[in-house]
């Protein structure tokens, strides 16, 4: 630790620069903490006129400048063609983000990469450091603390919870700390991607024997009742009730926990990662209708808008989630979230 520069340092003076305005140096290890230059390719309304080349012998298509410089003769025909026309755009992660979010991710980058601090802090107890830190904001906590907090609080929220919720954060961080705790989440993990994916295979199973032969429909039948007792058994695993709707979801963040926090209630909290891009695509549909709000959260979806990758998948819009495991929210998973946003408090759903 004491050859490694903390990147939180060098970035605290240019926290509302632009990118291009820092020394190569920093552009240089802020790309490394995953703040540099990215493409997006975006599919526009218009449309526009191509060359193409087909070279017989070769069974083979030329396209754009190697067309235009090939003349037409034997085994080789020419033509124009018509395509949706595609923009890539180039810019840096890093002016996308706000000051605080720039301060988290290299916070979080720090904590990784600093030579033994994650060994060094596991013998120690945060939530006994973070006493005397209690109520003031991320920005004036001390590096090291940052470091810590910014590992275990994926929602950037310390700025906007009581004192009470920080201490939570401060707990947390020493279970992770604790042997065997990251094999445990990402058992939890599994389990919880699984549980995303039953919807869709039922969804398909139900699609199938469209001509409604009998002995088919048995097997199907016998599928889709397999995947409902496994969702039913993934919930329990999961720590989920039958009233796990999005009321319980923020009484749980308000909850003081012992320093003997359960994963399950840890994997619980983490689900409200796409809470920001859902609430965005609302807001821009002027709705809660599903078919709105997904074409909302669609386009958002191929800007990249965090968590989201620009992938799709049939219906499904992939997202890193908080253990930077690719993971895919589906039209339908989507409907049962605003399902949940719309009911009141202690229904059950």
């Amino acid at each position: 630790m004491d050859n490694y520069e903390l990147l939180l340092d060098q970035i605290t003076p240019f926290l509302e620069s632009q990118f291009s305005n820092l020394s190569e140096d920093l552009k240089e290890r802020i790309s490394q903490a995953g703040m540099g230059e990215k493409t997006n390719t975006k599919y526009c309304p218009e449309v526009e006129e191509f060359d193409w080349v087909h070279i017989e012998a070769e069974n083979k298509y030329l396209t754009d400048e190697e067309a235009k410089v090939i003349e037409e003769g034997d085994g080789i025909r020419k033509g124009k063609g018509i395509r949706i026309k595609v923009k890539t755009e180039h810019y840096y992660i890093w002016d996308t983000l706000s000051a605080l979010q720039r301060e988290y991710k290299v916070a979080r980058y720090d904590f990784k990469n600093c030579p033994g601090f994650r060994e060094k802090v596991a013998s120690s107890k945060l939530a006994e450091a973070i006493t005397l830190y209690l109520e003031i904001k991320f920005s004036d906590l001390p590096q090291l603390i940052k470091m810590n907090i910014a590992f275990v609080d994926i929602f950037e929220k310390w700025d906007v919870i009581s004192p009470e919720q920080r201490e939570y954060l401060a707990h947390d961080f020493d279970a992770r700390m604790q042997p065997g705790y990251e094999n445990s989440v990402n058992q939890y993990c599994d389990w919880e991607l699984e549980l995303q994916s039953i919807p869709d295979q039922i969804f398909n199973w139900q699609r199938l024997n469209p001509n409604g032969i009998a002995s088919e429909q048995i097997i199907i039948d016998t599928k889709i009742k397999e995947l409902e007792e496994r969702e039913i058994e993934l919930k329990e695993l999961l720590g989920y009730s039958n009233s796990n709707n999005e009321q319980e979801l923020k009484q749980a963040e308000s909850i003081l926990v012992t320093p003997h926090i359960s994963v399950a209630r840890v994997n619980k909290l983490r689900r409200n990662i796409l809470d920001r891009a859902i609430e965005e695509a609302i807001k821009k549909a002027g709705t809660t209708e599903l078919a709105d709000v997904y074409l909302q959260l669609k386009e958002l979806a191929k800007d990249e808008f965090p968590p989201f990758t620009g992938i799709f998948e049939g219906d499904a819009l992939y997202y890193t989630n908080e253990n930077d495991i690719q993971a895919k929210l589906s039209r339908s998973a989507l409907g049962k979230r605003l399902k949940r946003r719309q009911m009141p408090p202690n229904t059950v759903c």
